[in-house]
């Protein structure tokens, strides 16, 4: 499924990435993940083309006080574990704009992310999906460490999970790199909202 998902995304031009995560994960695990990161950067990349920082509100990884309150929902950390997927790491998806299930301002699925899914269905059970917190937050530290561009500096997409937030509303996750402060970012938007710089990036699971 993985070699088959691989090869339907590098078809479709994705450059698409395996990413093998533990999962189920305290948040603490990920700050120290990102921390270490960071430590590791000063050593031995002291001049990293894309050098994590340390900010009063992160050392290298930002997470929305939102999201943290709703981690154990997101990321189930009851249930330690590893997963594997597929991801795609283009640059910029030409999928922007679209809500959490993926429609546009009309409320349709736009055909490229059709003809996308319907290529993912063949391989999977469920056939759409958003990368989980925590394998996006494995990919992002992987090419860091490589000293790859992060994903997502002038684009942020949505990450899979809902929740209720604060207002009352049903919201999920969504991922992005910022240079400016060093840090990969784990924000927060309502289900419904759509903007000119958020995509999707579905993904093939094994």
């Amino acid at each position: 499924r993985l070699q088959t998902g691989y090869e339907m995304l590098e078809r479709f031009g994705y450059q698409p990435e395996l990413v093998i995560s533990p999962e189920g994960q305290p948040v603490s695990f990920w700050r120290a993940i990102y921390k270490n990161l960071h430590q590791w950067q000063v050593t031995h990349q002291p001049n990293a083309t894309h050098a994590l920082l340390n900010q009063d509100d992160g050392d290298g990884l930002y997470i929305n006080d939102e999201v943290e309150t709703h981690w154990a929902e997101l990321t189930k950390p009851d249930q330690p574990r590893w997963s594997v997927s597929v991801i795609p790491t283009i640059g910029k998806s030409p999928i922007l704009n679209v809500d959490y299930a993926g429609t546009d301002k009309d409320g349709q699925v736009p055909v490229a992310l059709q003809n996308l899914l319907r290529e993912i269905s063949s391989t999977e059970d469920s056939g759409k999906h958003h990368p989980s917190l925590e394998r996006y937050l494995a990919l992002q530290a992987i090419r860091l460490q490589l000293d790859q561009e992060p994903l997502d500096a002038e684009t942020y997409y949505w990450l899979e999970g809902t929740f209720t937030n604060s207002n009352g509303k049903l919201a999920a996750p969504r991922g992005d790199w910022y240079p400016g402060s060093g840090r990969v970012r784990l924000g927060v938007r309502e289900v419904v909202y759509r903007g000119g710089r958020l995509g999707v990036r579905p993904e093939v699971r094994g």
